[in-house]
């Protein structure tokens, strides 16, 4: 099993590719290579921790939903500013072992505090004070 972290991937967002200069010529071809490249190097029981702003507006919760479903890996979802419209939706809510607006991970021997948002401070971080 594997880790893997992601953020903004900003699937449904036609307008993203324009504002960060994403090499796509339309919102269909960002999700379709965005899926594949995903589902490529993710195995069904590999961890994948999405730090926010899975999902844009792009279309409707159906949509995102056969979207999240046809990625590989057991989802966690950090909570972006992008990603509350669908959070109501107990079926797409369903598909991620959680959510929460900051998980806590410890991996190797290593604690990694996780928010869609920079954090100046939390809990246990070692001040350079």
């Amino acid at each position: 099993m594997s880790i893997f972290f992601t953020a903004d991937t900003h699937f449904g967002h036609e307008n993203i590719i324009k504002h960060c200069e994403r090499p796509f010529d339309s919102m269909e071809e960002m999700n379709a290579t965005l899926k594949s490249s995903w589902n490529l190097r993710v195995k069904n029981a590999d961890e994948v921790y999405i730090l926010g702003d899975f999902w844009f507006k792009g279309g409707s919760a159906d949509n995102a939903l056969g979207l999240l479903r046809t990625l590989k890996g057991k989802k966690h979802l950090v909570v972006g500013n992008h990603d509350k419209k669908y959070l109501g939706d107990n079926d797409y809510r369903s598909c991620f072992l959680e959510v929460a607006d900051i998980l806590n991970l410890t991996l190797d021997g290593e604690r990694i505090i996780m928010c869609h948002y920079p954090i100046v401070e939390w809990e246990g971080c070692k001040s350079t004070k």
